[in-house]
């Protein structure tokens, strides 16, 4: 017979696999079943136990012979409180075995094994089965693969084994909770999952959980060392509470969303990529921390923050400008400071309906104008103005009035048409203020027309060109160079023979000039 090419292996291999029944790929549990293979794994894999229980001999205290144990595990019973309270102390240690589906019915069920030991480290071990009922076993995954959905058990942690369930292990489909059997009841896990070396390719999803420690355990400092190995499908958290930190940095991640979910600790989430985001009626109890994270999608809904958020050197949409990648927080209440500075809103901003109880830190960020609406600037506006950085205030006044302006465009021109005039003269003129040199340009614009008004008039050119109606022409231009000269303090500067043009035009440069000094001071000091 073949030999098992795994190394150290001594046992036959398994029909036609190079492997034996121990180390082969398994399929599904039918096919398994029926072709022998499940009932055959039971019986070497008592056997592997006994091998793996006696090179760790001293914790059964040698109160036993090998033959002794080894009978009592044949058996199958597993009815005797002296063997099973020594087997309890025991360690057991399966390595780079292959587990395959099983169901509790079966009398050939390897987990009544598994369940006879306090302590389990499998290392290198392939799973097919989706989870793993351990009753009172402290659990330790290492370099593990896991072919099916996992559904994660609150198993003990082996305190020596960097407080982490799962360690550099794969999972290749969705990782989740188990169900609690009453609907009202969380699912608990007291122990630390994740170390940072494992790698996900589906999703993780979670939904009526207590976390009573770090989901992803950073305190080993372990990390993934190629950045393609940090990459999620989904995350999503439903109804879940978090107790202790939670951490999960430079990721890539399709969808992370967040329901009515509670957050007791810090959350730090910097420098991960995803393509949507989402919170949605959810609570924040310590610092929330997004530095460095792009989102192309974005979105918080009806949540509360009460203490420091920082956003700084985020991205958020993309240069495509999409509506759908406006960065929105609807509803969302932060009760304490937010901090924006150097952030990138690529497809707009809307924070019309936020709840904040400190002006924000918008300090240096890059804001799309199509899609942010005239609220958003107003409250990046006033956010400088508390500062008393006039300079920046200023420059999101001007995005306030240019919004505005589209305002007026769309309703309708009854009753508005003062103010859409007195808006399209100011923008024209100083762009609302900001630009000195256009009322500047201006003055010298209007200056040459009144030069060739006078000029027009010395040499009488008009009357010229339209002598017919020269007595209607005096006849007006005298009645309103009448109503001229009672104005003051103009009169004493009126040009003679053209006292109303010239009260125009000194009333035009006087709002120029005006312009210019405002211009000038929202440059400098509001």
């Amino acid at each position: 017979m073949k030999i098992c090419n795994m190394d150290k292996c001594e046992r036959d291999i398994y029909r036609n696999n190079d492997k034996c029944i121990l180390h082969c790929i398994k399929n599904d549990y039918q096919k398994d079943r029926h072709s022998g293979l499940l009932s055959s794994f039971y019986n070497e894999f008592i056997n592997y136990t006994i091998e793996q229980v006696f090179k760790h001999r001293e914790l059964l205290d040698d109160k036993y012979s090998k033959d002794e144990i080894a009978s009592y595990l044949k058996n199958s019973k597993f009815d005797k409180n002296k063997y099973n309270e020594s087997l309890k102390k025991s360690i057991f240690i399966p390595s780079f075995i292959h587990f395959p589906k099983r169901d509790g019915r079966d009398t050939f069920d390897y987990l009544k094994i598994l369940n006879l030991f306090g302590q389990i480290c499998f290392n290198c071990c392939e799973f097919y089965l989706s989870s793993l009922d351990l009753e009172n076993v402290e659990c330790f995954f290492q370099d593990c693969k896991f072919h099916d959905r996992w559904t994660l058990y609150d198993y003990g942690v082996l305190k020596k084994e960097y407080n982490v369930i799962y360690q550099i292990c794969e999972f290749y489909e969705t990782v989740s909770n188990y169900i609690p059997e009453e609907q009202k009841k969380l699912a608990t896990y007291n122990y630390s999952q994740f170390e940072y070396t494992c790698k996900f390719h589906k999703n993780i999803e979670f939904n009526r959980v207590s976390f009573k420690d770090m989901l992803f355990n950073t305190n080993q400092y372990h990390y993934n060392e190629n950045k393609e190995n940090n990459e999620i499908e989904d995350i999503r958290f439903n109804s879940c509470i978090f107790e202790k930190k939670f951490i999960l940095n430079k990721y890539k991640i399709k969808n992370f969303e967040i329901l009515n979910s509670n957050f007791k600790s810090k959350f730090e989430f910097k420098e991960n990529s995803l393509n949507k985001f989402e919170i949605n009626n959810s609570n924040f109890e310590k610092i929330v921390d997004f530095f460095g994270t792009e989102f192309e999608q974005f979105k918080i809904y009806k949540s509360i923050f009460d203490d420091f958020v920082v956003f700084e050197n985020c991205k958020f949409g993309t240069e495509n400008k999409k509506k759908e990648e406006i960065a929105i927080f609807k509803y969302a209440t932060f009760l304490d400071f937010i901090n924006f500075r150097n952030s990138t809103f690529e497809s707009g901003l809307d924070i019309e309906n936020i709840n904040i109880k400190e002006a924000p830190n918008f300090l240096n960020i890059n804001i799309e104008f199509q899609n942010t609406n005239r609220e958003t600037f107003r409250i990046i506006k006033h956010s400088f103005d508390k500062i008393n950085n006039y300079i920046e205030a200023n420059k999101y006044f001007v995005q306030e009035m240019k919004k505005y302006k589209e305002e007026l465009k769309t309703k309708q021109l009854r009753g508005n048409i003062q103010e859409k005039i007195v808006f399209y003269i100011n923008d024209y003129i100083s762009s609302f203020a900001q630009n000195y040199f256009k009322p500047i340009l201006w003055i010298i614009g209007f200056a040459l027309l009144y030069c060739l008004i006078i000029y027009g008039y010395e040499q009488n050119w008009l009357y010229k060109i339209y002598p017919p109606i020269n007595i209607y022409i005096e006849y007006f231009t005298d009645l309103l160079n009448s109503f001229a000269k009672n104005i003051l303090p103009f009169s004493k500067f009126l040009k003679k023979g053209l006292e109303f043009i010239s009260l125009i035009f000194y009333i035009i440069f006087s709002i120029l000039i005006w312009q210019i000094i405002v211009s000038i001071k929202r440059n400098t000091k509001r």
